[in-house]
């Protein structure tokens, strides 16, 4: 997902969505920039969730989020990007399903019962 998550209005049920949706053991990588000095122009998108600071995520927020909705974080990568004040990429898994979980199928990625995407990626996106 690139260069959009601060504009989620509503990032706790996109996130639980995203987690649902996504393979057990699967990655998403998020790609985004903390609030920028040189943006003060663009306000918060309408409907944003005040705690952003501005246009922008701060990484922690970002982090915050994704785990409270259950992924775990993989790692992070400063400096990507070729902005002056460079964007981050924030790699987040999924874990395992645990073993009293594997006859549930309610988290199921597809209308056949098998599982989610190893990777989501957004529309024109390459994953990580």
């Amino acid at each position: 997902m690139r260069d959009v998550y601060h504009h989620f209005t509503n990032p706790a049920a996109m996130n639980v969505s995203l987690f649902q949706n996504l393979r057990p053991g699967g990655v998403l990588a998020v790609i985004d920039f903390a609030p920028r000095h040189w943006l003060f122009w663009l306000r918060r998108p309408s409907g944003v969730p005040e705690n952003r600071g501005g246009h922008g995520i701060p990484q922690k927020i970002l982090v915050q989020e994704m785990t409270q909705a259950g992924f775990l974080l993989d790692r992070a990568i400063d400096g990507w990007g070729y902005w002056p004040e460079a964007s981050y990429c924030i790699v987040f898994r999924k874990p395992q399903r645990q073993a009293s979980r594997a006859a549930d199928s309610s988290v199921s990625g597809s209308h056949h019962g098998s599982p989610g995407p190893d990777v989501i990626v957004a529309a024109n996106e390459t994953p990580v």
